[in-house]
C-alpha cells in the first residue's frame, strides 16, 4: 500500500509559495520518523498473555466489589462516619450536627450507648487502657496533688498515683497525665483520702516526680507546700464500658496491690499527715537516704 506520506515532490501544490512547500515536507519527515520509531518501541514491549490479564482485571474488579459491599452494609449503622476523601473539604461544623441529629432519629438506646464507648476508646492511648483495667475491679489508688500554700496556691503537679506502676504502664512519667485524661473523659473518679492506703501514700510521695513537684513547690511558695492526699477509683461510666467490653470479666472488688511491688525502685518517706507543710520542723528540706534532696 502506498503511504501517503510518501509522496516527495518538490513541487508546490496550487497557491502555495516555495518556503510553505519546504514546511510541509518538514512536517512529512517528522511524521515518517515519529511513526518508525513508536513502531520499534511497540516491538520491543513485552505483552502479558491474555491469561494473566484476564486474571488482573478480576482481582482489581473483587477489591472493588468488596470495598463497595463493606460501605453499603455500613451506611445502617448510626456511629458509622466514613472517611473523608483525600483533598475533599472537611464538613461544616453545622452539616457535622446535622448529620449527628440525623443518625440520632433511628439509633436506639444500645446503639447510642455503643457509638459512646467508641468514642471513648478512641480518644484513649494505650497505657490510659491499662489503667482503666487496673481500676476495673474496684481497686482504690492513691492520688496527690502537690500545691503551694497561701491564698491562690498554685498546683506544681496534679494525679499523681501508683496505679500506673500497678498497671505496668509503658511511659510512667506521663501517669498524672494518663491519669487527668481519663478523669476528664469521664470513667475515673477521685475520691476522699484513705488511711487505710498510708504506707501507698508514703511509696507515692517517695517518687522522683513527686520529689520534685515538691522541690518547685517550696522554690515558688514561701509558704511552703500543701501535700493534698485522694484517691483514685473507676466511675460509673467507666465500670459501665469495662463490662460492656469484657463482660465475661468475674474480678473481686477492693483487693490492693502488694505494698512490696509499688516499692520496686521507690524509697519511701517518713509517714506525712494530709494537707501539712511537707518539711521538717526545722523548715529545711529532709535528707534522703543518701544524704541529697528527698
Amino acid at each position: 500500500m502506498r503511504n501517503e506520506w510518501d509522496d516527495k515532490s518538490d513541487e508546490p501544490g496550487p497557491g502555495l509559495t516555495a518556503s510553505w512547500a519546504a514546511v510541509l515536507r518538514d512536517v512529512r519527515s517528522l511524521a515518517v520518523d515519529l511513526t518508525t520509531a513508536g513502531t520499534e518501541m511497540a516491538r520491543q514491549v513485552p505483552v502479558p498473555p491474555l491469561e494473566q490479564l484476564v486474571s488482573g482485571w478480576g482481582r482489581v474488579e473483587d477489591a472493588m466489589l468488596r470495598e463497595l459491599k463493606a460501605r453499603l452494609d455500613h451506611l445502617d449503622d448510626p456511629a458509622y462516619r466514613p472517611e473523608p476523601t483525600p483533598g475533599a473539604h472537611p464538613s461544616t461544623p453545622a452539616r457535622l450536627l446535622d448529620n449527628l441529629l440525623t443518625a440520632s432519629i433511628d439509633a436506639d438506646s444500645a446503639q447510642s450507648r455503643e457509638a459512646l464507648y467508641t468514642s471513648l476508646l478512641l480518644r484513649m492511648v494505650p497505657d490510659e487502657a491499662r489503667i482503666l483495667a487496673a481500676l476495673a475491679d474496684g481497686t482504690r489508688y492513691p492520688l496527690v496533688h502537690i500545691k503551694t500554700r497561701g491564698n491562690g496556691g498554685r498546683t506544681v503537679l496534679a494525679n499523681a498515683s501508683t496505679v500506673g506502676r500497678a498497671a505496668g504502664v509503658q511511659v510512667p512519667e506521663v501517669v498524672p497525665t494518663y491519669v487527668g485524661h481519663l478523669r476528664a473523659l469521664g470513667l475515673a473518679d477521685e475520691g476522699p483520702a484513705d488511711e487505710s492506703l498510708s504506707v501507698q501514700y508514703d511509696i507515692l510521695l517517695g517518687e522522683p516526680a513527686v520529689r520534685h513537684a515538691d522541690e518547685q513547690a517550696h522554690d515558688v511558695g514561701r509558704l511552703g507546700t500543701r501535700v493534698v492526699r485522694r484517691t483514685l477509683r473507676i466511675s460509673p461510666l467507666g465500670r459501665a464500658l469495662w463490662r460492656a467490653c469484657r463482660p465475661d470479666d468475674e474480678t473481686e472488688a477492693g483487693l490492693h496491690p502488694s505494698d512490696s511491688d509499688l516499692l520496686d525502685g521507690v524509697t519511701p518517706l517518713p509517714h506525712h499527715t494530709p494537707d501539712t507543710i511537707y518539711r521538717p520542723e526545722n523548715g529545711s528540706h529532709p535528707a534522703g537516704p543518701t544524704g541529697g534532696p528527698p
